[in-house]
């Protein structure tokens, strides 16, 4: 495919500063894989549906991953999959979070005005909200229970 032989254009060439090529092709291979996960099939949700989507979202995963190769301080491919997690249904919000936080800590003097910057501390300052709902949906239910056994 094309995408394989620019992959192999892109190890061919010599490593210099700034890169030759701005942008790792692997990133390039997990934005189509994350979008044929997003687009495909998203109106489905049959069981037959979701492995397809998350087959199509660990397929632009492992690409991210792999654009490390040649970018290995690239901020952007640690928000790549971050994002792919987020759209993901089966990885969880800890996995979600924790990629997250690592993209912010792979670039901690960028420009805040950023939209990763801006999506990602977003995501991070609604995750205590999250688990003060979830523990409050907890004890509120202890206590029906509670109320049911007396």
């Amino acid at each position: 495919s094309l995408l394989a032989r620019a992959v192999q254009l892109e190890r061919d060439l010599p490593a210099v500063e700034p890169p030759l090529w701005p942008r790792p092709v692997m990133q390039t291979w997990g934005d189509v894989y994350r979008l044929l996960g997003t687009l495909n099939t998203r109106e489905q949700n049959d069981n037959s549906a979701r492995a397809t989507r998350s087959k199509y979202f660990a397929v632009s995963r492992r690409a991210y991953e792999a654009g490390f190769d040649a970018s290995p301080e690239n901020m952007f491919l640690y928000f790549a999959i971050a994002r792919v997690l987020e759209e993901d249904e089966e990885s969880s919000s800890s996995d979600i979070a924790a990629a997250y936080t690592k993209f912010l800590s792979s670039c901690p003097h960028a420009d805040e005005s950023l939209t990763e910057i801006r999506v990602a501390k977003k995501y991070l300052e609604a995750r205590p909200r999250e688990r003060r709902a979830k523990k409050g949906a907890k004890t509120l239910a202890e206590e029906a229970r509670k109320e049911n056994e007396e």
